[in-house]
């Protein structure tokens, strides 16, 4: 299992503010990045079929969440998970999880664990392009929590108005990310915490294979406030090659490189992991991991690591 090494749990330092709110304009957002996935092998897999990957995510239902429920009035391809009788405080408050690219994995392990979550998801079709157009208006992503907003109303019988994200935590798989980059780097109204499995990928300028400041900077700044006492900032990778563009493993070791930092090799010891943690920096609420394996399975198992990433990692961080 690719889980282990992602078990312990860290003491967090204080709250602090969340990421800036003020929307950016075009002249502000970082160039386009790749599609996503590793070409050939990975490129066109599906969200929602798992399977064609090599992988498995036992189905256990629906839980306290009854069923997918549509969003008016979010962008298109996105849906959400209300839990019945649990999540929702008194004063309509709920903690808002919103995952990118593999809704039904992602539902077929959160929805058991009783994390109190309302779950929002979008699937919005294959490589970041296709995530970055889905949250490319300005007022997207605030129009897709006010959505949820509202069905958590409409589920809870609150009246209109009567329930509100109190915490928001992103997370996306593959290439997932790129919506996030459009959130980052528009129109972030509040996010409390990012996971990115296996999510992150970058261009090489020009013909070299040196990467650049620019595109990654929304990142750069959120690992470096989560490492300050910010928003808890959370990055996997595999050691799968992406001829043309820079891997999840090479941004990672870029993100480091800017933070001045270095992460610390992992022993796996006895071998039994099938991908092994082989490299782990954290400090602050930032975690940066680094995973073996180099096929379709890792980097469908990164997606396994997301319960264990909310339980032990991000939820015990969140400023509520």
């Amino acid at each position: 299992m690719v889980l282990g090494g992602a078990a312990a749990a860290r003491r967090a330092p204080s709250p602090a503010p969340a990421l800036a709110s003020s929307p950016r304009d075009d002249a502000a957002l970082p160039p386009p990045l790749p599609s996503g996935a590793p070409p050939r092998a990975l490129e066109d897999l599906p969200a929602d079929d798992e399977r064609a990957a090599g992988c498995h995510f036992a189905d256990r239902g629906f839980g306290d969440y009854v069923a997918w429920r549509r969003l008016p009035g979010a962008p298109s391809a996105a849906r959400a998970l209300v839990p019945v009788g649990r999540a929702v405080a008194e004063d309509g408050s709920f903690r808002l999880l919103v995952h990118f690219h593999g809704a039904e994995p992602a539902r077929k392990q959160l929805a058991p664990e009783g994390f109190g979550l309302v779950i929002a998801a979008v699937d919005a079709g294959v490589g970041s392009r296709a995530y970055e157009r889905a949250l490319a208006e300005p007022a997207s992503f605030a129009q897709l929590v006010a959505a949820v907003e509202a069905e958590v109303a409409a589920a809870h019988g609150l009246p209109a108005g009567g329930a509100h994200a109190r915490s928001i935590v992103l997370s996306s798989w593959s290439a997932g990310y790129g919506a996030i980059t459009q959130i980052l780097a528009r129109h972030t109204p509040r996010v409390d915490a990012i996971i990115l499995l296996d999510s992150l990928y970058a261009g090489y300028p020009g013909n070299g294979r040196a990467l650049e400041h620019g595109q990654l900077s929304v990142f750069v700044d959120a690992a470096r406030a989560a490492r300050s006492g910010g928003p808890a900032f959370y990055l996997t990778h595999t050691a799968i090659a992406t001829p043309g563009y820079a891997s999840t493993s090479e941004v990672a070791s870029f993100l480091l490189r800017e933070l001045g930092a270095e992460a610390a090799p992992v022993d796996d010891g006895a071998g039994a992991e099938r991908f092994p943690l082989f490299r782990l920096f954290e400090d602050g609420r930032l975690g940066i991991r680094g995973y073996a394996g180099a096929d379709r399975d890792a980097h469908c198992a990164q997606l396994h690591l997301l319960p264990a990433v909310l339980r032990d990692a991000v939820l015990p961080a969140l400023r509520d």
